[in-house]
C-alpha cells in the first residue's frame, strides 16, 4: 500500500476572505424571494467566517444546532464524535464573532423560526433539514476559483485534481495564525484542541509558519533596491555589447 502523501497546507489570509466573501455577495440568486436569496448568501459567508476565526472542523460547524451557542456567556457548544473518539467540548468565543452571529441569528429566527439548525437549508420535503457540507464545498470552491484563488496542487493515484484549499484550509489557516501569534505550539494545541499530550498534530502549523517566514526573509536579504541594481547593472553589461 503506497504511503500517504503528506502535503504542508496552504494559508488562507483575512484579505483572501474578503475577497471569497465579495464574490459570495455578488453572487446571482434565483430564489423567488429576496429576503431568502440575501439570507443564504449570508449564512454561506458566516459559515466560512465561523470555521476560519474559531478554527471549527467542517463538522462541527455545519452540524451544530442554534442552541450550542450561548450569546450570554459567549461559548459555543461540541459534541462529542464517538466515531473520531473526540469528546465534547466548550469553547469561548471573542466578542468580533459574537456581534457576526448575533446579526446572523436575527436574520435566521425571522425566516426560520422552526429550523434547529444554524444552517439551515430550504431545500427537502420537510424544509427543515441543515446545509450539507458537499454544497458548503462546492460554494466554497466556485468563491475561490471566482476569486483567483483556486488553483491545482497535484494529481492523485485516480488522475483526479486536487486543489490548493479545501473547507479544512480554514481550520489549518486559524492554527497557522495562532502559532504565528504566540509562537507557543501548547497554546496552539490547546486552541485546536489537539488531545495529543505531545501535540504532534499541531507541529504542522510550525512548517506551514516557516514557509510563510521564507518569504519575508527574501524580502530582508533581497530588498526591491537590489533587484533593481541588478536590471540597471544587466542594461549596462548589454549597452556596452552593443558598442
Amino acid at each position: 500500500m503506497p504511503k500517504k502523501r503528506k502535503i504542508i497546507p496552504q494559508v488562507l489570509f483575512p484579505e483572501d476572505l474578503d475577497k471569497i466573501f465579495n464574490v459570495i455577495l455578488k453572487r446571482k440568486c434565483r430564489m423567488k424571494y429576496k429576503d431568502y436569496s440575501k439570507f443564504y448568501k449570508v449564512r454561506d459567508i458566516i459559515a466560512l467566517y465561523f470555521m476560519y476565526w474559531a478554527g471549527l472542523r467542517p463538522s462541527e460547524c455545519l452540524n451544530a444546532k442554534a442552541n450550542y451557542l450561548n450569546l450570554d456567556k459567549k461559548t459555543f457548544y461540541i459534541p462529542a464524535m464517538s466515531n473520531k473518539q473526540r469528546f465534547e467540548d466548550t469553547i469561548y468565543l471573542p466578542d468580533f464573532i459574537i456581534d457576526k452571529l448575533y446579526s446572523y441569528l436575527v436574520l435566521r429566527h425571522k425566516l426560520f423560526p422552526n429550523n434547529d439548525w444554524l444552517f439551515p437549508t430550504s431545500h427537502g420535503q420537510s424544509k427543515l433539514g441543515r446545509i450539507s457540507r458537499s454544497t458548503m464545498s462546492r460554494i466554497f470552491r466556485k468563491a475561490l476559483r471566482d476569486s483567483g484563488l483556486l488553483k491545482v496542487s497535484y494529481i492523485d493515484g485516480q488522475n483526479k485534481e486536487r486543489h490548493n484549499f479545501t473547507l479544512y484550509s480554514l481550520r489549518h489557516s486559524y492554527g497557522t495564525i495562532v502559532y504565528a501569534r504566540t509562537r507557543d505550539i501548547r497554546k496552539t494545541a490547546t486552541l485546536l484542541r489537539h488531545r495529543d499530550g505531545m501535540a504532534r498534530t499541531t507541529l504542522t502549523y510550525i512548517h506551514t509558519t516557516q514557509s510563510l517566514e521564507n518569504k519575508e526573509i527574501i524580502k530582508e536579504v533581497f530588498p526591491q533596491d537590489i533587484f533593481k541594481n541588478i536590471k540597471e547593472s544587466k542594461d549596462e553589461t548589454q549597452k556596452m555589447r552593443v558598442l
